[in-house]
């Protein structure tokens, strides 16, 4: 927890969350027949902007999320991107902020299964990765917090629990089978 005690900083810490507001309550205008159309591919646990995210392809980038990280730690988020998303073969990426824990997450969703299988959950200084455990909780790691301290064990270690999740949560082929 960090206490700010000099006004200065108070005030540039109400700017931020200001400016984010005004980030967030953007508007735009778009015709009746488009609205109707954003809303007809909105799935159900989504918002319109959601849906809007996922129908034209475009997330913030590592970069942004982790903006007040050093440059060894989004360097890693990177390579744990690129190594999730080489992996998980057939997905789509669901973004998602969470205000209250002041956190923005990348959730890898199965387009097989529809089924969340890994996220990369970006802190202020840091990431944490997360996949479905066997009985469909989400287990979290602390990979990185303001210092890059990872071995190249533990990425391993983190990957092989990520493909066990894919294999479980992300493929319809091959989840059952018949006893005799």
């Amino acid at each position: 927890m960090i206490i700010i005690e000099d006004n200065k900083d108070k005030e540039i810490e109400e700017e931020k969350a200001e400016s984010w507001e005004k980030e967030e309550l953007k508007n735009i205008k778009v015709p009746p027949w488009l609205l109707e159309y954003i809303k007809s591919q909105q799935k159900p646990d989504e918002n319109i902007s959601d849906t809007l995210v996922r129908l034209l392809g475009v997330i913030p980038s590592v970069d942004r999320c982790l903006a007040f990280a050093s440059d060894e730690v989004r360097e890693i988020a990177k390579e744990f991107r690129k190594k999730i998303e080489k992996l998980i073969e057939n997905y789509r990426i669901k973004f998602k902020k969470n205000e209250k824990e002041g956190t923005e997450s990348y959730i890898y969703v199965s387009k097989e299964t529809d089924h969340p299988i890994a996220a990369i959950i970006f802190g202020e200084r840091g990431f944490r990765i997360a996949y479905r455990d066997k009985n469909d909780k989400w287990a979290i790691r602390k990979i990185a917090e303001i210092y890059a301290s990872i071995t190249q064990d533990r990425v391993s270690k983190i990957m092989k629990d990520v493909k066990g999740a894919y294999r479980r949560w992300g493929i319809k082929e091959n989840q059952w089978e018949k006893i005799a």
